[in-house]
């Protein structure tokens, strides 16, 4: 996922660039900071799990749409994986029923007529970390979902004084073991 971090390049060997590797590791243990907290409240449970929205200042308006397009960029990444979603519970097909059709509203193909769309648009900021959430424990509680992640990541752990998976040349422990 950390190359989605970075944006995608035009040239695939082309990485970001940093004016010093203190910036690099200064932006990527902030990356990791925000990553671990989020890991931390979905854990926590029923909650604790906040979306960070950007505000328009202007309106007071809530811009949950670039959440949610980075939500269908993620899903992107792997969409088999959301399959298996379809057998789950009620609560967990109806969150990621609610996040599409987030993503239909904001990417413009909306199926809705305009009064629900409308209505999703207003809940959308109260309604997304419940859904997350939701998704989170279906992830957690199903057998063999969870194992499955781990393994696509690699499936071993990364020891302290190996280089560090996220790609920075550096130590784990120096850099997101640091975390």
């Amino acid at each position: 996922w950390l190359p989605e971090v970075w944006g995608a390049p035009t040239d695939p060997g082309e990485a970001p660039v940093f004016e010093t590797g203190q910036q690099a590791q200064d932006v990527i243990t902030l990356i990791m900071a925000h990553y671990n907290a989020v890991a931390e409240a979905l854990l926590a449970g029923r909650g604790r799990f906040a979306a960070v929205f950007d505000v328009d200042t202007r309106h007071d308006e809530t811009l949950w749409e670039i959440w949610v397009e980075g939500f269908a960029r993620a899903m992107a990444l792997h969409p088999s994986s959301w399959a298996s979603i379809a057998t789950s519970d009620r609560a967990t097909r109806a969150a990621l029923a609610g996040l599409r059709a987030l993503i239909e509203i904001a990417d413009g193909s909306e199926r809705w007529p305009k009064a629900e769309a409308d209505e999703l648009t207003r809940l959308a900021p109260d309604l997304i970390p419940g859904w997350v959430e939701d998704l989170h424990a279906w992830r957690v509680g199903t057998p063999g979902v969870a194992a499955a992640a781990s393994a696509s990541r690699g499936g071993s752990k990364v020891g302290r004084n190996e280089p560090c998976s996220c790609g920075s040349g550096r130590k784990y422990k120096k850099c997101c073991g640091a975390n």
